[in-house]
C-alpha cells in the first residue's frame, strides 16, 4: 500500500496554481519511481527567495528554476521503501522561461516538480 503525504506551500503570488494539479504531479513521479511511502514537502517560491537559498545551501549567486532535497537515505535503483525530501520551484523563473519558449507557465512549473 502507498502513502504519500505531500505539503504545498506557496510563497509567491506571480501565478495562480491548481493545488490538485500539483498533488496529483507529484504523486505520479512517486509511483513512476516506484515509491512506497513519502513525505514530499513543495514550496513555490518567489526567484528573490530562490537566489538566498541557493546563496546559502549551494555557493550560487543566482536563482534557479528548482532546487530539491532528499532528507533521508534512499536506495539508487526502485523500489524505494520511504522517501522524506522537499522540493522548492521558483514561479518567477517558471513565468519567464514559458514567456521565452512560448509555454504555459502553469506547466513550465509542473516541469520543474517532475
Amino acid at each position: 500500500m502507498t502513502v504519500y503525504d505531500i505539503q504545498i506551500s506557496y510563497e509567491q503570488s506571480t501565478l495562480e496554481l491548481n493545488e490538485e494539479s500539483i498533488r496529483a504531479v507529484a504523486k505520479a513521479v512517486l509511483e513512476a519511481e516506484q515509491v512506497r511511502s513519502a513525505t514530499i514537502s513543495i514550496a513555490i517560491i518567489t526567484d528573490e527567495v530562490m537566489h538566498e537559498l541557493n546563496r546559502r545551501h549551494l555557493d550560487h549567486d543566482y536563482p534557479t528554476d528548482v532546487l530539491s532535497f532528499v532528507l533521508n537515505s534512499v536506495p539508487t535503483k526502485p523500489p524505494i521503501d520511504e522517501l522524506d525530501g522537499e522540493v522548492i520551484v521558483s514561479a518567477d523563473t517558471a513565468r519567464r522561461e514559458s514567456a521565452a519558449r512560448g509555454v504555459d507557465a502553469r506547466e513550465e512549473l509542473l516541469l520543474y516538480l517532475v
